[in-house]
């Protein structure tokens, strides 16, 4: 494959490029230590992240680790982007024959850049910065042609820190987001979340109600997991009652404790056809990784398949581990153990299917593609075993309700009768943007 060329030249025109501030392949993870063949180890040995440069990254890449038949490279090897984190594929990129053009944004470094593939071959040849002494930037959108305004006026309640987000794209009314769950509740508790909304208005539990689930803690078994009352803010239950289905709106899927799900995406076969079928529609989930835990968890990427979201009722189907290797050590050990060198933040598919993903560990953007090289039956990725080193209470913090085992998997948005707790001034909210929108007309 050819290789970029450096960062010069000018960027293709940016036409509108939305930014929200402020506001060898194996099947399974591979842990360090007796977990990994002595050449990883040494591996291991030789990267300094805190001296970290282009040759440093060279020499991690082979720690990653993906299903059969897929294979993963550095998207621009010009050099490195400071904290690359949001990703936007430009609408342009859609003509046959290039420029493909990839826009990355930096929290940190306050600029957003632009990669450009100029023959699409997989390999950025040039990048620029294209923004720069920016609020920290958190998020980017690709709009052709106008200005747009931003006037926010609110879509759900009880939510801590929503970061990813997508449309299914066949319902594109559903829309599916990623949340972080809170701190300071230990290890194992509470869950980070996947969660959807079909329409405006939901509440989802926060700060009174968060989620648990049993089993291990680094893959959490399929499905919600069960209420857990805040000890905080909801001590006994005494503000809301947790167990009561119709409360709340429960989550699709419990993602693991304190493993900071950032940037996802619904991977659509139709738009490159590069990559097995299986994996239409199936959620890609970059887990940036822990911070508040005793020893580290995520630093990957998982998918998340859904049954039943093209009629939107959707139920998470499998929960797996898809991209691995950022982080090394043994399941268990303290933190300061645990060497890690990436930290994945963002997806976006290109038009020939494969995938992008930033990390602002690594300050770089990779790309995942399909070769089918190695491959002699489709891939299935299983949990990762249980670390021995961890306790059953651990791994299973707390007791499942009763009333909860008697509950829906995933309850619907709250009855009728009674509105949403986080309801109060929608209305309000609505007329609100609709004089601002007379005002700008």
């Amino acid at each position: 494959m050819r290789r970029g060329a450096g960062a010069a030249g000018a960027a293709a025109p940016l036409l509108a490029l939305l930014i929200a501030a402020a506001v060898a392949p194996a099947a399974r993870a591979q842990w360090g230590g007796a977990d990994v063949p002595p050449d990883v180890a040494i591996r291991w040995s030789q990267l300094d992240p805190k001296k970290w440069n282009l040759t440093q990254l060279e020499k991690a890449m082979p720690l990653l680790r993906t299903p059969p038949g897929f294979e993963i490279d550095i998207y621009y090897r010009g050099g490195l982007m400071d904290n690359a984190r949001s990703l936007a594929v430009s609408g342009n990129s859609k003509y046959p024959g290039g420029p493909i053009i990839v826009y990355a944004s930096s929290k940190l470094a306050k600029k957003v850049y632009a990669m450009i593939d100029d023959n699409a071959d997989g390999t950025a040849d040039r990048m620029v910065v294209v923004a720069n002494g920016l609020d920290k930037p958190q998020g980017m959108d690709w709009k052709e042609w106008v200005a747009w305004v931003f006037w926010g006026v609110g879509f759900g309640g009880g939510l801590r820190n929503v970061v990813g987000m997508d449309w299914y794209p066949d319902r594109p009314q559903d829309l599916y987001f990623t949340e972080n769950g809170r701190d300071n509740m230990g290890d194992n508790t509470p869950e980070c979340e996947l969660n959807m909304a079909e329409k405006p208005g939901l509440f989802f539990g926060f700060p009174e109600c968060h989620t648990q689930a049993g089993g291990d803690p680094y893959l959490r078994p399929v499905g919600p997991g069960w209420p857990l009352p805040d000890p905080k803010y909801n001590a006994n239950k005494e503000k809301l009652n947790c167990d009561d289905p119709n409360t709340y709106r429960r989550p699709l899927q419990a993602l693991g404790p304190h493993i900071a799900p950032l940037g996802m995406r619904f991977y659509k076969w139709e738009m490159g056809q590069s990559w097995p079928k299986e994996y239409d529609r199936q959620l890609i989930i970059a887990e940036h990784g822990s911070v508040d835990r005793s020893t580290k968890i995520g630093y990957r990427l998982v998918t998340v398949k859904l049954d039943g979201a093209a009629s939107g009722n959707p139920k998470a189907v499998e929960h797996k581990e898809f991209v691995t290797g950022f982080l090394g050590g043994k399941r268990g050990d303290p933190k300061a153990t645990q060497p890690s060198w990436g930290r994945p933040a963002d997806v976006q598919q290109l038009p020939d299917g494969s995938l992008l993903i930033s990390d602002d560990g690594a300050h770089t953007v990779y790309r995942l593609h399909y070769t089918g090289k190695g491959v002699q039956s489709p891939a299935k990725l299983e949990s990762a075993p249980a670390p021995a080193n961890e306790t059953a209470a651990a791994a299973a913090p707390v007791a499942k309700p009763a009333a909860a085992a008697a509950a829906p998997a995933a309850a619907a948005a709250p009855k009728s009768g009674a509105a949403p707790r986080a309801g109060a001034g929608w209305a309000a909210a609505a007329a609100a943007l609709a004089a601002a929108a007379a005002v700008l007309a």
